[in-house]
């Protein structure tokens, strides 16, 4: 548990929603302050799963809904992921500093 929350200065959160939003949408997203990245799944049974990765949690959840609202994108669930002992284990064995 110590290990993963050394690698945890990463936040991601996990955000389904309804159909697949445009590239506007994305774009918009991965425009937001802090956010690094924004991974999009493809879509399943109507729902589109994508994660955000950003550097601070401050804001991000709060910027991603106005974001999503204001495209008119509907929201199913947000959460937050935890770093798993995958991602330790990568920030280990690729010269990431624990």
């Amino acid at each position: 548990e110590m290990i993963k929350r050394r690698v945890g200065s990463n936040h991601r959160y996990q955000v389904k929603v309804h159909g697949h939003p445009n590239g506007s949408t994305l774009s918009s997203l991965r425009r937001l302050p802090s956010v690094h990245d924004v991974a999009i799944a493809n879509p399943v049974d109507g729902f589109t799963d994508f994660t955000i990765s950003s550097s601070t949690h401050d804001g991000v959840l709060d910027g991603a809904v106005r974001v999503l609202q204001h495209q008119g994108v509907q929201i199913e669930s947000i959460q937050s992921l935890e770093p798993s002992l995958e991602d330790a284990f990568l920030a280990l064995t690729s010269g990431g500093q624990l």
